[in-house]
């Protein structure tokens, strides 16, 4: 008879463990939902488009700075580049925030702020937020996933649960999607059981031993999350078994758009399986004075996964219980050197409870600074929050004397944007 004891059990599941660190694993339990009224959408995709992309050679029309062509599309008339030709087929349905602003001019800070609404250490996410407040919608799988996230501007902090249980920690998987990460070639599915079983009674009693041992608690929830998210990872994240026009709709066989047409199927198929706020990152948009070959190439990478994830959403009625968000942590000033701009840049978002082809908010006449219709990144945490049934006022935890928000003490709805 074999026996075995917590050393052999992190030896056999060293493939699925190494890959989550006992920080970045979750419960995943479903709990009951905060919801504070009645939602209009089930969950998030964040597209975020690392390094800040330029307003004005992607969506933003300005005679003094725009460098690269393009023109009108849809029944709202909304400039478009012309690299985005899948994406400008879409305008129509986009919502887009022109009057955008943050606070830092530094990448990192800047992500960080995106992410946690402040630029400060130990804030939770904005995706453990609403993980936190809505629980995940299946029990195989965490509430938040961090797709691309290998290499990323701002580190681990960006899907940090921080104060907040970590059970609600963004699980991070890189761009290659490595199915052999998420199993154990070592040993079967049932033997991994009865090896738990018997690790999880000994955990259990010594945590019954030290009451509120949260780190124990957390080694528990990690350790049954790896095993179910054996069973249920590599069949949502295998993309060869796709058909031919799943294939060919998000640019899989083509080397330019494979690899984040991959990470846009799997969020797609993440969010229909339950994942409440999954992101997508793809970190190409640090162009500076190299816009003029950098934009062809981002756009080129992106535009026509882009496009598939919103036709894929649509067709299978998820768009409308759905957001989509698209931007970075800011824009670019005009000119040859493009410089960082967190003074006036444009994101968009569509899907549930938004207006489509709407535009909201606009900068000066040279595009440097959000003159009307201005939207910080407390605004935009508030109204995504608000879309998915939750007050940000009062999504509320107790640390450390006081309690916290996604907003802190700010955000105002963009009401103009909800239909």
């Amino acid at each position: 008879m074999n026996t075995y004891n917590r050393r052999d059990f992190l030896t056999l599941s060293s493939a699925t463990l190494g890959m989550l660190s006992v920080s970045n694993m979750t419960g995943a339990m479903k709990h009951q939902a905060r919801s504070h009224f009645a939602p209009k959408a089930k969950r998030v995709i964040f597209l975020n488009m690392q390094g800040g992309p330029a307003a004005f050679e992607t969506f933003v029309h300005k005679k003094l700075s725009t460098t690269i062509s393009g023109k009108q599309h849809g029944e709202s008339g909304t400039w478009v580049c012309k690299h985005f030709p899948y994406l400008s087929k879409w305008v129509d349905k986009l919502c887009f925030l022109n009057g955008m602003h943050s606070d830092s001019p530094v990448h990192s800070n800047a992500q960080i702020q995106l992410h946690c609404g402040l630029a400060t250490p130990s804030r939770p996410s904005m995706g453990s937020w609403i993980s936190y407040g809505l629980g995940s919608e299946n029990i195989d799988l965490p509430g938040y996933i961090h797709l691309g996230a290998s290499n990323f501007v701002g580190g681990s902090r960006l899907s940090s649960s921080a104060f907040l249980p970590s059970e609600f920690t963004g699980i991070p998987i890189n761009s290659q999607l490595k199915l052999e990460d998420f199993g154990n070639a070592k040993t079967n599915f049932q033997s991994q059981r009865k090896l738990l079983d018997l690790v999880q009674k000994r955990n259990k009693r010594a945590n019954g031993q030290v009451p509120q041992n949260n780190h124990l608690h957390g080694v528990i929830e990690s350790y049954e999350m790896a095993y179910r998210m054996q069973g249920s990872l590599p069949n949502l994240l295998n993309t060869e078994k796709e058909s031919k026009q799943i294939k060919d709709q998000y640019g899989l066989n083509n080397s330019q758009t494979s690899k984040f047409g991959k990470l846009c199927l799997a969020a797609r198929k993440l969010s229909e399986s339950g994942v409440r706020f999954v992101e997508v990152n793809h970190r190409n948009w640090d162009h500076h004075n190299s816009i003029q070959k950098g934009i062809p190439k981002s756009c080129g990478e992106t535009d026509k996964p882009i496009a598939a994830l919103l036709k894929d959403l649509e067709q299978r009625g998820l768009l409308d219980e759905t957001i989509v968000l698209w931007g970075g942590e800011f824009g670019r000033l005009p000119g040859d050197k493009s410089g960082h701009n967190p003074k006036g840049y444009t994101m968009w978002m569509a899907g549930a409870g938004l207006k489509k082809g709407f535009s909201y908010g606009e900068t000066d006449e040279r595009g440097i600074e959000a003159v009307d219709g201005k939207v910080h990144v407390h605004d935009l945490h508030a109204t995504i929050l608000h879309l998915l049934g939750i007050d940000h006022e009062r999504l509320t935890y107790s640390f450390a004397g006081r309690d916290w928000r996604l907003t802190d003490v700010k955000g105002n709805l963009i009401k103009p944007i909800l239909s």
